[in-house]
C-alpha cells in the first residue's frame, strides 16, 4: 500500500510537467513569431568518451545524443550512455528521452525518462526536469521516481554553474536516489563538481570540449572521470549550446547489493544443526 502511494505521490511532477507544456505549446503556436529564438536552434547532436576510476576499479563510458526541434519553442533529445563500471565490475546500458519547452533567454521545463541495464537488472526513471538561466550563472533541476523489482526511490538532483567565460563551466551540486533492484542499487546521497571547456569553435559543424567531473556519496563512494566531447551543429560557444541546443546526459551512481548470508550451522556432539 505504501509503495502504491509512493508512486502516486512521485507522479505530481509528470502530471505538473504535462499540463505545463499543454499550456506552453497552445502559447507557442499562437504567438512563435514573436518569441524570439526557438527552444531548439537546429537539429545538433554530441558524443562523449570519457574514463577515470571509482573506489573500487576503473570506468570507461561512451553516449551520443541528438536533439530536433519540435517547434518555435518545444524540442526533443533523445540520449544512448554505454560503459563500464568499476563498482559493480560489469557493463551498463542507459537509453533516455526529454521532452520539453525552452526560453534560452529564461529557462527550460521538460519530462525525462530513462531505462538503465545492468546484466540482468534494470531500473526506469520518470520524472521532470527545470532550467533558470540567470545571466552566466544557470540553476537546474530533476525531480522524478526511479522504479526497481525490490524498492523504488525518489529522485533529486540539483546543480548550480558558473559560466566563466562562455566556453568554460564551472558546476557542482548534490542527488539523491537509493533504488534497489536484485543486484545493484543507487549509491544514495551523493555531490560532485567539475568543469567543461570548449576549445575554439570551427566553422566545420563540429566543437570540441574537455571536461571532468568528481563525485563523493554514502556509503565510501567515490568517483572520478574526464574525457573529450564533440559537438555537431552550428557554431556558437558553450554556454549557447548548454541553452539553445540540448540538455544533459545523467550519468547514474550505482554500487552492488550485499546479499544476506546464510547462518553458519551449528554443530552439537558431531550433530550439525542448520
Amino acid at each position: 500500500m505504501l509503495r502504491i502511494v509512493s508512486i502516486n505521490l512521485a507522479l505530481i511532477p509528470v502530471m505538473t510537467g504535462l499540463l505545463l507544456l499543454a499550456f506552453t505549446f497552445s502559447l507557442d503556436q499562437a504567438v512563435a513569431d514573436e518569441l524570439g529564438l526557438p527552444g531548439v536552434s537546429a537539429p545538433n547532436g554530441k558524443a562523449s568518451i570519457f574514463g577515470g576510476a571509482d573506489d573500487e576499479d576503473g570506468i570507461i563510458y561512451g553516449s551520443a545524443s541528438y536533439s530536433i526541434p519540435l517547434s518555435h519553442r518545444y524540442g526533443l533529445q533523445i540520449d544512448g550512455l554505454f560503459g563500464h563500471v568499476g563498482r559493480v565490475d560489469d557493463e551498463l546500458v542507459q537509453g533516455a528521452a526529454h521532452l520539453f519547452w525552452r526560453d534560452p533567454g529564461v529557462g527550460l521545463i521538460g519530462l525525462y525518462g530513462s531505462v538503465l541495464g545492468v546484466s540482468s537488472d534494470e531500473m526506469y526513471r520518470i520524472g521532470g526536469e527545470g532550467h533558470l538561466y540567470l545571466g552566466q550563472i544557470s540553476l537546474e533541476g530533476m525531480l522524478g521516481w526511479d522504479e526497481a523489482s525490490v524498492d523504488g526511490s525518489l529522485y533529486v538532483s540539483g546543480t548550480l554553474a558558473y559560466y566563466h567565460t562562455d566556453d568554460l563551466r564551472l558546476f557542482g551540486g548534490v542527488k539523491h536516489s537509493d533504488w534497489q533492484d536484485d543486484n545493484i542499487a543507487g549509491v544514495g546521497t551523493v555531490g560532485f563538481a567539475g568543469f567543461e571547456y570548449q576549445l575554439a569553435s570551427s566553422d566545420t559543424g563540429r566543437a570540441y570540449s574537455l571536461f571532468a567531473e568528481a563525485r563523493i556519496g554514502e556509503n565510501d563512494y567515490a568517483a572520478g572521470w574526464g574525457g573529450l566531447r564533440v559537438y555537431f551543429g552550428p557554431h556558437k560557444s558553450l554556454k549557447r549550446r548548454h541553452r539553445e541546443d540540448d540538455p544533459f546526459t545523467v550519468v547514474p551512481d550505482l554500487e552492488m547489493v550485499t546479499q544476506p548470508q546464510p547462518p553458519a550451522p551449528v554443530i552439537i556432539d558431531d550433530v550439525e544443526i542448520d
